[in-house]
């Protein structure tokens, strides 16, 4: 047997089980698919629901403004790294998780000083209507991102699911602030960061199987 057989059939022994793959998409482009669904979902689950009465004129409110600029950041830079994360070692841009984390941080700590500086309502523990409405938010769209990010080949799941939850999470908020008319703190901690909570925490304990390949 001459070498080049002995090569011929060390290639096909390697290779021979091998088919063809389709190639991952482009991060940017997953990300940009989550991030117009998202966003039409959520306009037309603000319209079903009503915004606020005085919507147009918390528009022209400084805090205001600050919160929603600030969540809308989180929410973009966190799709962003999702879609990374969709790459194996997210082809080596690891600093993309520290700017969600990072805006999450500066959102928490906002929100403090509003408690602080405002003060925090204590209200009766009840069913209330902004935990429909966050669920209804974030069900769909955490669908939505989580079945893109399947599609992915992720390398650090809890990360992923992270992200999927901190962009879900920051989206809502924005919706529920548009209609809900509750501006208090200790409100918006219980009634629109919980719900939020449950279902990133539900993502989060299935992470390695839902993102496993």
């Amino acid at each position: 047997m001459t070498s080049e057989k002995r090569l011929e059939d060390l290639i096909d022994g390697l290779s021979g089980d091998l088919n063809p793959v389709r190639p991952l998409a482009h991060p940017l482009w997953r990300a940009g698919v989550c991030f117009v669904l998202t966003a039409a979902y959520l306009a037309a689950t603000v319209y079903g629901l009503h915004p606020r009465m005085d919507w147009m004129d918390k528009f022209h409110e400084l805090n205001f403004l600050f919160e929603m600029s600030l969540a809308g950041a989180v929410w973009i830079s966190a799709l962003l790294c999702a879609g990374w994360l969709c790459v194996p070692d997210m082809r080596g841009q690891e600093w993309m998780k520290a700017v969600p984390v990072t805006l999450t941080g500066i959102f928490v700590l906002w929100s403090v000083l509003r408690g602080v500086m405002d003060g925090v309502s204590i209200f009766p523990l009840h069913w209330d209507h902004c935990f429909e409405n966050g669920f209804l938010m974030g069900m769909v769209p955490l669908a939505l991102v989580a079945f893109f990010s399947r599609g992915g080949t992720t390398t650090h799941p809890y990360w992923l699911a992270l992200m999927n939850t901190l962009a879900v999470g920051s989206a809502g908020w924005m919706g529920l602030r548009l209609t809900c008319s509750m501006d208090d703190v200790g409100h918006g901690f219980l009634y629109h960061f919980v719900p939020f909570l449950v279902l990133g925490s539900l993502i989060g304990v299935f992470a390695r199987r839902l993102f496993r390949w």
